[in-house]
């Protein structure tokens, strides 16, 4: 009989806590009805159309870390980006921000333009601009602890000694939003994890994370609408991942410049509204225009030294 017990009492606790999240997410809603557009949401042009998720890209900025394992979070979203065709990406204090459409859901893609262990300021805020829940967040970040090329995707946990997730957890008030993490694997046994960390990946480490098939499976990461991001989402993504792929697998499509060259997110085809508006439009922005940087522990966003 206690055991009965326990589990309905589970089951309630479950129930109250599924109405809980309709019912904040009515309310952000209509907030987001009364309350006048921000800024970000003018100058994303989506206040009519507020984002349901929002998709977080670690990194440090600068060019000169651009492609280093501790990247790895910014190379996938901007992988990502490039297979949705959500561009351009706009400057923000803060941020860089691209908005459009995942599968079926409005999403923001967030490039946080301060430094790794200070990032959480930047992703808190906009969240809070976009009334978006934690839950609402999807951060996606480098993980010593996993081989390379491995992937898992999980809601809350320990920051596993990440400062760009702890950062996210304390600004955020919790641990309680999505990350994705992207396998690099440990450093050899004498070298630095933070030297190994800032290192540039080789071709080989690039194509052993699979950026692209991850590219191909987010939208299911979106979920619907109404629903968001969820466990049966997560595992439809996961198991996306995991399923052996049918020979002959076309690759995410690319888009191409006259002269060959692959567009990178910083080119990636504008909006129609920013066609319209070039050449004097927004500029699109590179992954880090910001300054010098890094991870290790002490060191602060002050600008280039």
């Amino acid at each position: 009989r206690g055991a009965r017990t326990s589990t309905s009492h589970e089951r309630e606790l479950a129930m109250f806590r599924e109405l809980l999240r309709r019912l904040i997410d009515v309310f952000s809603r209509s907030l987001f009805r009364i309350m006048p557009p921000s800024p970000l949401f003018r100058a994303a042009g989506c206040s009519d159309d507020p984002p349901r998720l929002l998709l977080v890209g670690l990194g440090n900025p600068g060019r000169q870390y651009e492609s280093t394992r501790h990247n790895v979070g910014r190379l996938a979203l901007e992988e990502i980006c490039v297979a949705a065709g959500i561009a351009p990406f706009e400057k923000h204090a803060t941020a860089d921000v691209a908005v459009g459409t995942l599968g079926s859901v409005r999403v923001a893609a967030v490039v946080p333009r301060s430094y790794m262990n200070v990032c959480g300021g930047a992703v808190s805020a906009l969240a809070r601009d976009l009334r978006l829940p934690a839950a609402s967040v999807l951060v996606l970040h480098d993980d010593l602890d996993l081989a390379p090329g491995k992937v898992k995707l999980k809601l809350g946990g320990s920051a596993g000694g990440h400062n760009g997730v702890k950062s996210c957890a304390a600004a955020l008030g919790g641990d309680g939003f999505w990350r994705l993490r992207l396998g690099i694997g440990r450093p050899p046994r004498r070298e630095d994890v933070a030297d190994f960390v800032l290192e540039r990946l080789s071709a080989a480490e690039r194509s052993e994370l699979r950026l692209e098939r991850i590219a191909r499976a987010a939208p299911l990461l979106s979920g619907s609408p109404d629903v968001g991001l969820t466990a049966a989402t997560a595992s439809s993504f996961m198991n996306a991942l995991t399923r052996p792929e049918p020979a002959g697998q076309a690759p995410v499509p690319e888009r191409v410049a006259s002269g060959g060259k692959r567009l990178s997110r910083d080119d990636a085809a504008p909006t129609a509204a920013a066609a319209a508006a070039a050449p004097g439009g927004p500029k699109r922005l590179r992954s880090g225009d910001g300054g010098a940087c890094s991870d290790r522990p002490g060191e602060v966003d002050e600008g280039p030294s």
